[in-house]
């Protein structure tokens, strides 16, 4: 009989029989034999050698018997424990051999050792595992223990015990309560979640069942609770100091304590005899518990700002503003074929041709500080018409020399069809904020936050243009740039040196 060593599908080792040798019988010798289950290897028969499948309940040391022959060759089958892993001496692992699996008790590892003449070697493969199905037996039932009258609970959990275990067809699973209320949805078909929506006051015990025979899980206790009723008027944000005839930052007022539901309607008032709000009253509602508004002293000095309301909560105390006088007039450096006017407010015309490299260009004498809150205001001096003559106004790193609006890191063109923000020079869609002759336009950084406002009437109301998150914190310059006739005037800053 003639063998040759080769790979099967799986990548084993097996001999091939070439050819056959005649008994002297006259039958054929057989090529395959069963043999007893032996940890010493007996590849001492050119024939394929099967020993009876094990389960592996102790350790196994597979070594070679003293006398292989060449085409020698046998197999086993082991039913891993899950602890034992068998060690093999004398023998190397063929290169296709996987490792033995060991993670999972009851998988089958099959091992074949082989001999050409030269080397044993040894070759493990595995079948495919699959796990058995697992029905359900039961169910478990988690979520909150407390919940308010005539609001929505948190979601209840309903799943399946064991879990991963599959719940049968036709399942329906109905969630019930001691207490007044509807659940949603009313009944499940299978693992999910509901919420329960109390009608009354006090203790619940909350309970499932199912038309399944499923193992119902324990019952859970579900306290509820009055809406609470508002009784304050909560202040926050704004400042306490700015500059006369410039708004402040805006402050905010909120009905206290959250998720109140009565009174339904609180109109704040605040009033100061050294300056106006915008708007002059707010109105909260449980649906809209904050508002904000702004203050705009009229006059340098301390200003006392109150607060009332119609529906006798707590109000706010009293907040001291103390408003600086406005500074200097400020007067644009740089310019490029732009023209100043006036003695105080200071007028820039724009000189230059389109906006491609060939405006008109200036910059302001302060600028942004590293880390540090600021603004700055432009006025619309003269809005002529065309886009081209339109200001465009923006800050860039401190470093930047602007010599076109793309150079800005933020910029916002007074647009005939609307205020229009560009970014690095790449423009957002127009605003529904037209521009108007003596509109003020405001760019103002809090922290990483960058926004930029109009105003139609000198201040005091302010119509969010933008707002940008993420905002670099570092120095920026502030520009002013226009074409042909358009016209604007540097009308204050806050925070800038």
């Amino acid at each position: 009989m003639t063998l040759q060593i080769e790979l099967n599908e799986n990548g084993i080792p097996f001999y091939k029989q070439l050819s056959t040798t005649a008994s002297s019988s006259g039958g054929i010798t057989s090529t395959a034999v069963s043999i007893p289950f032996n940890t010493v290897v007996p590849l001492t028969q050119a024939m394929a050698q099967y020993m009876p499948q094990q389960s592996v309940s102790s350790p196994l040391a597979f070594s070679l018997d003293a006398n292989p022959v060449l085409g020698s060759s046998a197999y086993v089958r082991l039913i891993a424990d899950g602890v034992n892993v068998p060690t093999f001496t004398g023998m190397a692992a063929f290169s296709s051999s996987s490792a033995y699996d060991n993670t999972v008790a009851g998988k089958l590892n099959v091992i074949q050792f082989a001999y050409d003449g030269t080397q044993a070697f040894y070759t493990i493969s595995q079948e495919t595992y699959v796990a058995p199905p697992v029905s359900a037996t039961g169910l478990t039932l988690a979520g909150a223990n407390t919940g308010t009258i005539n609001v929505a609970s948190s979601n209840f959990t309903i799943a399946a015990t064991p879990s991963g275990g599959s719940l049968p067809s036709g399942l329906v699973i109905t969630p019930s309560s001691t207490l007044a209320g509807a659940f949603s949805p009313a009944t499940l078909s299978s693992a999910g979640t509901f919420t329960f929506t109390a009608t009354a006051l006090g203790a619940a015990t909350i309970t499932l069942a199912n038309n399944k025979s499923l193992t119902n899980p324990s019952s859970l206790s579900y306290t509820v609770t009055a809406q609470p009723v508002y009784n304050a008027v909560a202040l926050t944000g704004g400042a306490t100091s700015g500059t006369n005839g410039v708004a402040s930052a805006p402050f905010t007022v909120t009905l206290s304590p959250n998720g109140g539901t009565a009174p339904a309607s609180t109109i704040v008032t605040p009033s100061s005899a050294g300056g106006v709000f915008a708007p002059t009253t707010v109105t909260l509602t449980p649906s809209t518990p904050s508002a904000t508004f702004t203050f705009t002293p009229s006059a340098v000095g301390a200003a006392t700002l109150a607060f009332a309301n119609n529906q006798g909560l707590t109000n706010p105390s009293n907040v001291t503003y103390t408003a600086s006088a406005a500074s200097s007039f400020i007067r644009m450096t740089g310019l490029v074929s732009m023209t100043e006017t006036g003695t105080g407010p200071y007028t820039y015309t724009g000189a230059g041709g389109n906006y491609n490299g060939s405006e008109s260009i200036s910059k302001s004498p302060v600028s942004f500080q590293s880390g540090v809150d600021g603004s700055f205001t432009f006025k619309l001096a003269a809005l002529p018409t065309g886009d081209n003559a339109a200001p465009i106004f923006g800050i860039a790193p401190i470093a930047t020399t602007v010599t076109s609006f793309s150079n800005l890191s933020f910029g916002v063109w007074t647009h005939t069809t609307g205020y229009k923000i560009f970014v690095s020079g790449s423009g957002r869609a127009d605003t529904s904020t037209i521009p108007a002759n003596n509109d003020l336009v405001r760019i103002v950084r809090t922290g990483s936050t960058l926004t930029i406002d109009a105003s139609h009437d000198a201040g005091a109301t302010w119509i969010n243009i933008s707002t940008d998150t993420g905002v670099s914190t570092a120095a920026m310059s502030v520009w002013g740039l226009t074409n042909f006739m358009g016209q604007f005037q540097p009308y204050a800053s806050s925070g800038l040196l």
